[in-house]
């Protein structure tokens, strides 16, 4: 083996990634799981999001929201997709004001161990019609991003040493 292919050796390995979301409400009978790389699907063997995400047209774009260092997704996915709109239909937001929603990053070859793992609230979707098709929008946010905030608040009781600045 010759110098260069001793380098190249050395070299990080570039490992193909999968994103996938979980989605979760109490009155849905089982978390929606969808894959948004793999047309085949793929089962995750991490701990907490383990199990079988098919494959289904979803589209999710991060986004910061404002200012802040909160961020987001803007997701949105089409009226054929029947399932997922029959769910979002149903979901008895009295009983919880939220729909919880995990977007995650994994390495392809490798899913025991999440790369990523963002775990973020929709507060309520929108159905839009546009050119005939019908389709679904929705915005996944922080906790607290719904109530225009930004991350932790400051305060005396939380963090004692505040004290000394006032």
């Amino acid at each position: 083996m010759d110098e260069y292919e001793q380098y190249l050796a050395r070299q990080p390995r570039v490992e193909p990634l999968i994103r996938c979301v979980e989605m979760a409400h109490p009155s849905w009978a089982d978390p929606v799981r969808i894959a948004l790389d793999d047309a085949k699907g793929t089962t995750i063997t991490e701990a907490s999001a383990s199990g079988f995400y098919p494959f289904a047209p979803f589209q999710e774009n991060q986004k910061n929201i404002g200012n802040s260092l909160d961020s987001g997704f803007d997701c949105a996915f089409g009226g054929y997709n029947k399932e997922l709109l029959e769910i979002l239909e149903t979901t008895d937001f009295d009983l919880q004001e939220y729909i919880t929603y995990r977007s995650m990053k994994l390495n392809a070859k490798d899913t025991s161990k999440l790369l990523v793992d963002y775990q973020l609230y929709v507060f309520g979707f929108e159905m839009m019609m546009e050119r005939g098709a019908q389709f679904v929008q929705f915005e996944a946010v922080p906790p607290r991003a719904r109530y225009n905030q930004t991350g932790d608040t400051y305060n005396i009781t939380e963090i004692p040493m505040l004290e000394a600045f006032l």
